[in-house]
C-alpha cells in the first residue's frame, strides 16, 4: 500500500471539516425552522380590552403593558401581529379551538387553568385588593376580611380570580358581579356596591386617577398570584420563544421599563395569608 501524501491527506481532512459543518447547519435550520413556524403566519394574539393598564382602549387604540410587551416580542421574534378581541370568558375557548396563538390580558396563573392551557414564565406578581369610597370612614381602619364578614355588599368582575375570592364569603355578604372592573369602580361610586375586589394594578391606578378621586384602596394583598401568557400545550415551540423573549426584556431592563410607564405607582405590601 503506497503511503497517503501530505496534501491528499489535507483534503481529506478539510472535506471532513466542511461535511460536519453542513450537517451541523442543516440542524440549525432545521431547529430554527421549528422554533420560528408559528412565524409563518400572524401570531394571533387574544386580548380583553377592559382592564387598565393591562389592556385597555386609548383613544379608540389598544393600549397598556400587555400591548406594549406584544411589540416588544414582535421586534424579537420577527412575526407580525394580529390582536383578537373578546370578552374574557371566551380567551380560554379560543386558545383551545386555535382561535388564537397567545392570551396576553393580565392572565392570573391557577391550577384550573394549567389543565388545558400552557403558562409562560410569569412576568408579574400581584394579587386581589380592596377597594372603597374615601367616606365609607367605619371600613378604613377594619381588615378587608372583617369587613366582609359584616353583611355588606361587595362587588367584583365577572370570570376573574376576584370572584373567586369573594366566593368564600357568599354566606355573609351580598355579591355583585360586574363585567368589567371600571364598571364596578362606576357602580362603587353610585353607592350600589361597599366594596370592590379586584387586581392590585387597578389600586395601584387610583393613586394617579382623576375621574376616582372619591375613592381609596385597602393595600392589603388578599391573594397572591402570578401573572402569564398563555398558549396551547400542542405549540411547545412558541412557550420557549415567549420564555427566551422573556428573558432577554428581563435582562434587558425593557420588561421593567414598560411596567413602570403604566404604573408609575406601585404598593409593596405583604400577603395577608387569609
Amino acid at each position: 500500500m503506497l503511503p497517503q501524501s501530505p496534501l491528499l491527506f489535507y483534503i481529506e481532512e478539510i472535506m471532513g471539516i466542511l461535511r460536519f459543518r453542513s450537517i451541523l447547519a442543516i440542524v440549525l435550520i432545521s431547529a430554527c425552522s421549528s422554533v420560528f413556524a408559528a412565524c409563518e403566519q400572524p401570531l394571533r394574539i387574544g386580548v380583553t380590552a377592559n382592564y387598565p393598564p393591562m389592556v385597555f382602549k386609548q383613544d379608540e387604540r389598544l393600549a397598556g403593558i400587555e400591548i406594549d410587551l406584544s411589540r416588544e416580542l414582535q421586534r424579537l421574534l420577527e412575526c407580525k401581529l394580529v390582536y383578537v378581541e373578546l370578552p374574557f370568558e371566551q380567551l380560554l375557548s379560543a386558545l383551545q379551538t386555535d382561535k388564537v396563538d397567545i392570551i396576553m390580558a393580565g392572565l392570573s396563573i391557577t391550577d384550573s387553568r394549567k389543565q388545558s392551557v400552557s403558562f409562560a414564565k410569569p412576568y408579574m406578581s400581584l394579587g386581589q385588593m380592596a377597594i372603597i369610597r374615601k367616606d365609607s370612614l367605619t371600613l378604613h381602619n377594619k381588615h378587608p376580611a372583617a369587613i366582609l364578614a359584616e353583611g355588606i355588599t361587595a362587588g367584583y368582575e365577572e370570570g376573574s380570580t376576584g370572584e373567586r375570592f369573594v366566593e368564600r364569603y357568599r354566606d355573609t355578604v351580598e355579591l355583585k358581579g360586574y363585567p368589567s372592573a371600571e364598571v364596578g369602580l362606576k357602580k362603587l361610586q353610585q353607592r350600589e356596591i361597599d366594596i370592590f375586589i379586584h387586581d392590585a394594578p387597578t389600586s395601584w391606578r387610583l393613586a394617579s386617577s382623576r375621574d376616582h378621586l372619591d375613592l381609596i384602596s385597602m393595600y392589603k394583598l388578599l391573594t397572591r398570584e402570578d401573572i402569564a401568557w398563555a398558549v396551547s400545550p400542542s405549540k411547545p415551540e412558541l412557550l420557549v420563544e415567549l420564555n427566551n423573549g422573556l428573558d432577554t426584556m428581563r435582562t434587558s431592563g425593557r420588561l421593567g421599563d414598560i411596567i413602570s410607564r403604566w404604573i408609575p405607582v406601585t404598593v409593596e405590601v405583604e400577603n395577608t395569608g387569609f
